[in-house]
């Protein structure tokens, strides 16, 4: 399952849990996010309960887009026990790539 995340719970998801958050920044008339989001399906569905894979919409949580800097989308930031895991990935990565950077939190 992919959490949405809002303003309201932004904090508690990236925050309060100790389990690794990936955040896909989206628009939805964002082509290329629209692909992302089978991936990101498929990853939720992988990892079941270790991780929260999760989306924001940057239109409706703008306040989220600009304290990560999201200049472009679709943008992917991972967080772990609060803090922000390596580097933005911009663009449509493949499901390798988040995989990697998952199976080396969990």
């Amino acid at each position: 399952m992919i959490v949405e995340i809002n303003s309201e719970n932004y904090k508690e998801i990236t925050s309060q849990t100790e389990k690794p958050v990936l955040i896909d920044f989206y628009a939805e008339w964002c082509g290329p996010c629209k692909m992302l989001h089978s991936t990101m399906e498929k990853l939720a569905e992988e990892f079941g309960d270790s991780v929260i894979i999760a989306k924001v919409n940057i239109e409706d949580n703008m306040d989220i887009s600009v304290e990560h800097a999201i200049m472009s989308i679709p943008a992917v930031v991972v967080f772990n026990k609060g803090q922000v895991v390596g580097n933005k990935i911009i663009g449509a990565a493949s499901k390798d790539t988040y995989t990697n950077i998952l199976k080396e939190l969990v």
